[in-house]
């Protein structure tokens, strides 16, 4: 279930990033699964291409935009956090390296060196 802010234009917008984010669609498709006017979703879709959080595809659907990784770049992460705390322990053991990963798609995190010699 997704939190409602009090702000209605805000969650709006989040309304439609989900919405998208779910799977690429038209603005038929956008206003079906956001239950928002036709004006409404493609002013907010607009505006949110404006600032690189959408995106249109080669068939004019709308996709998630790069704006968002640039964000999500530098969002303090406490995963990422841990890992650092963590992982030069593990880098110390008979292992070579040690990485941690994350998400459905697994994404490299940190990754530390080895510092212990290996036998051969």
């Amino acid at each position: 279930m997704r939190q409602h802010s009090g702000i209605g234009v805000l969650d709006k917008a989040m309304g439609v990033l989900h919405a998208v984010a779910e799977e690429p669609c038209s603005l038929t498709e956008l206003c079906a699964r956001t239950g928002l006017p036709r004006a409404t979703a493609h002013r907010l879709a607009v505006g949110l291409e404006v600032h690189r959080l959408l995106t249109r595809d080669s068939d004019g659907q709308w996709c998630p935009g790069p704006g968002l990784a640039e964000l999500a770049a530098t969002a303090n992460d406490p995963l990422i956090a841990a890992a650092g705390l963590i992982l030069p322990a593990f880098a110390k053991s008979p292992a070579k390296a040690s990485s941690c990963t994350a998400g459905k798609a697994p994404t490299h995190l940190r990754r530390v060196d080895g510092t212990a010699d290996r036998p051969a």
